[in-house]
């Protein structure tokens, strides 16, 4: 469970999140078609993650094995169900969840960023690449500052939409989140039910992980405050 969670993380933050910026500053630099692309990112975060999670889970299972199947003769198969397609599958998913918001709030922080500062570092030749690196990522790195915390502080809560896609049955797929909300969901206070831990085991058990996060997340925001850009 541990290792799953520590996956989705880990993907969270080395590929969600620089992709998001590489959007964003796309958006931010008024390309062709960044208004349409910011339009298309903000429609998955107007329906509830429930929703989406029914229709992926549709798309994967049930119309795109059919699509492949009808265009080039390739033979259905359940990529939620099979342990070598299942991971990258909800890796996928948690990539489209979070990549909307992500860039909707990296646009935001580039939007405050002062036009003269790149007029003048165009003027003195900087390209595309050198003003993204040394003038727009100083300026909006309290922004990734936070997020960096925010998903570091939930390895242990969130259930990387697991519960959406799969229900009580995710299997191999469960991660320290699902394994709390889930049996948040069926226990009782006495432990009548031997499937599920009591709440007071429950408890102590998210204590136990509180005393765990909540030193790695400060130690994570002093690293990232002590070793990161400075704006001047």
């Amino acid at each position: 469970m541990l290792k799953n969670s520590l996956i989705f993380i880990c993907i969270d933050l080395f590929i969600s999140q620089p992709l998001a910026l590489l959007a964003s500053y796309y958006i931010y630099k008024k390309r062709p078609g960044s208004a349409f692309f910011r339009t298309v990112l903000y429609l998955p975060q107007v329906l509830s993650s429930v929703v989406l999670g029914l229709l992926f889970k549709y798309g994967v299972q049930s119309a795109l094995p059919e699509m492949l199947y009808q265009w080039f003769g390739i033979a259905k198969m359940d990529v939620l169900s099979n342990v070598n397609t299942q991971m990258w599958v909800m890796i996928g998913f948690n990539i489209l969840m979070s990549f909307g918001v992500n860039v909707l709030l990296y646009s935001n922080a580039m939007g405050n960023v002062n036009p003269s500062l790149i007029e003048s570092a165009s003027l003195d030749g900087a390209n595309t690449a050198s003003i993204l690196w040394h003038v727009v990522l100083p300026k909006i790195y309290p922004t990734i500052v936070s997020l960096v915390i925010v998903i570091v502080s939930q390895v242990f809560v969130s259930q990387f939409q697991v519960f959406n896609i799969y229900g009580e049955g995710a299997g191999r797929m469960a991660n320290v989140g699902y394994f709390i909300y889930l049996n948040s969901l069926n226990s009782d206070i006495l432990g009548l039910n031997p499937n599920y831990i009591s709440y007071p085991a429950l408890a102590a058990f998210g204590l136990t992980l509180t005393a765990i996060i909540v030193p790695t997340t400060f130690l994570v925001k002093f690293a990232l405050n002590r070793f990161g850009p400075r704006e001047d």
